[in-house]
């Protein structure tokens, strides 16, 4: 919002803010379903920066990329989903990931990723993100998740290492990250949220 504010000139008392909404109804965890050792990244669009997320990866890690786009693995251990895949399919994989990284190159405006962010968080997976002002707003760092800095592959791979390295971190992050979607980004609340910018317009 004060981004945007400060971009276009506007006021920030003329700017208010409908945070986007998932149905945490259908992206939920399992208790059924065990973990397993892999990164998940998801995403199509052009400011996915899977290059970073691949320097940053573990040799002996395996990564899974739902994707459509060309990608260079660059000997590393990935995984390119590229046919379609459902959304109990992709439910499933949040689910059993270890960790999930949805990375970005560094954005002042834009939320990308904001909405696999959200499946992820609703899934109770362990999210790593980067520090860009449209996601800083919405997740607290070391609380929802992990913030790296965007286009670092030394610092992803660092906060790749530590959510490895510690499964109470990750158990904490998940739980509180999973906590924050339901208390403040599901459709309920965003249409709450609407309603009451309709109608104090």
């Amino acid at each position: 919002k004060n981004n945007f504010s400060k971009k276009y000139n506007i006021g920030s008392t003329k700017v208010e803010t409908c945070y986007f909404g998932i149905d945490t109804s259908f992206w939920n965890p399992s208790f059924s379903i065990e973990k397993d050792d892999y990164i998940l990244s998801v995403g199509n669009d052009m400011n996915r920066d899977f290059n970073t997320l691949i320097k940053a990866t573990p040799d002996s890690q395996k990564l899974k990329i739902v994707t459509k786009r060309k990608l260079d693995v660059q000997n590393k251990k990935v995984d390119i989903i590229s046919n379609w895949v459902s959304d109990n399919e992709l439910r499933e994989f949040y689910q059993k990931a270890k960790i999930v990284v949805i990375p970005s190159i560094n954005v002042k405006n834009e939320s990308p990723g904001l909405s696999c962010s959200l499946q992820a968080l609703s899934c109770k997976a362990p999210l790593i993100i980067p520090r860009i002002p449209t996601l800083s707003e919405l997740f607290r760092d070391k609380i929802d998740c992990l913030f790296y800095e965007p286009e670092d592959s030394i610092d992803l791979m660092k906060k790749i290492e530590l959510m490895n390295g510690n499964k109470t971190k990750r158990e904490n992050i998940s739980e509180n990250g999973h906590n924050t979607v339901i208390e403040k980004y599901s459709t309920t609340t965003m249409g709450n949220r609407l309603t009451e910018i309709i109608y104090e317009a």
